[in-house]
């Protein structure tokens, strides 16, 4: 296919009070990150094959500043209750021979980021759509700045996400389509934002709802 999942952010409260939810859940929690000049930080949970981020915004002015302008962040952010969209999905390559995102792009360079690396944002994709991104420097064979450090033993038992799958109440966009189509995420039209990640396949059966806390919804 060409592409996979890299990370999933969900737009949270700010010091994301949610993410204790997995905590109680049986998930340990990775180190935390904050950008500097993007205005947000996040508390992470890493798996085999991708990472969770619970991410919110610390200044709306950095967020909404010439830097971070053109991801929305903080749009995003105030509206994660109402039309916007709470999600952002980071795809990388499976493969040597990519080394393009599958989406309409405009490049992003964050001062944080290492020389050389680049964040493709997907072009034109409303507030009510995933903001989707493409790292070509992320690759699961090697050290990734993004993914510093290893997946931790998670109580619950889990090791890799398999399948995502996300609701939105509109009809998607171009990019939303293509994004999804190239790594394989399931986009469903529904009356509210949902973002449903399964854990290794569902092998167990069980399923979490987190309610009022997080529009998620975990299966392993």
């Amino acid at each position: 296919m060409g592409y996979e999942i890299d990370h999933i952010f969900v737009l949270t409260d700010a010091g994301a009070p949610a993410a204790d939810a997995l905590l109680q859940l049986g998930f340990t929690e990775g180190p935390p990150n904050r950008h500097e000049w993007q205005g947000t930080a996040k508390r992470r949970f890493f798996f085999d094959n991708a990472m969770l981020e619970l991410l919110w915004v610390e200044s709306v002015e950095d967020a909404a500043g010439p830097v971070a302008r053109p991801l929305l962040l903080a749009e995003r952010w105030i509206g994660r209750s109402n039309s916007a969209s709470p999600f952002g999905i980071c795809l990388r390559p499976n493969n040597a021979q990519t080394i393009l995102p599958p989406f309409e792009c405009y490049e992003y360079r964050p001062s944080y980021f290492p020389e050389g690396l680049v964040a493709h944002i997907g072009q034109g994709t409303p507030l009510s759509e995933p903001l989707w991104f493409f790292m070509a420097h992320s690759r699961r064979s090697q050290a990734s700045p993004l993914k510093p450090h290893p997946a931790p033993e998670h109580r619950i038992g889990v090791s890799s996400i398999t399948e995502v799958t996300i609701t939105l109440p509109g009809t998607p966009s171009l990019v939303t389509n293509a994004a999804a189509a190239a790594c394989g995420v399931e986009v469903r039209k529904g009356p509210e934002h949902h973002l449903r990640i399964t854990f290794d396949n569902g092998r167990n059966g069980c399923d979490h709802h987190f309610g009022s806390k997080l529009p998620m919804e975990f299966c392993w």
